[in-house]
């Protein structure tokens, strides 16, 4: 017996024709978070280390870290904004003003549930940072 689902009443979907990927899930973190390009900007009114950038294009806020301080965790800057839940953590096993080692983070495609990347404003902060830098000069 075929099931059969309909969209509307012209085309059918067949629903037992094995192309179709029924249990496709979005992976939520990268599975080998250690080669992902992450690095620390202090944009805006950040603070210490600044706001923790991933994939060259997502920006997160320091949202809590361990006792010992060699854990941090971090969520979407647009948390607040949109509700985004992607995430990030870095462990630092060294001094504190090592950058660390990206333990884990979520994939773009979570974001892509709630955002795009926003390159504009990642090459308006590179360039205030590089004016910031200037002027101190």
């Amino acid at each position: 017996m075929e099931k059969e689902i309909s969209i509307n009443s012209d085309s059918p979907v067949d629903t037992t024709d094995s192309s179709i990927d029924k249990d496709h899930e979005v992976p939520v973190t990268e599975p080998d978070p250690a080669n992902i390009d992450f690095e620390f900007k202090k944009i805006g009114k950040s603070t210490k280390e600044g706001v923790l950038v991933t994939h060259s294009s997502f920006k997160f806020t320091k949202n809590n870290w361990s006792r010992d301080g060699t854990t941090y965790w971090y969520r979407c800057s647009s948390k607040k904004a949109i509700g985004c839940t992607a995430t990030a953590t870095i462990k630092r096993v060294e001094e504190e003003n090592s950058e660390g080692i990206m333990v884990e983070v979520s994939t773009p495609e979570v974001y892509a549930i709630f955002h795009e990347p926003d390159q504009a404003s990642m090459i308006v902060d590179d360039l205030i940072l590089q004016m910031k830098k200037n002027i101190e000069a």
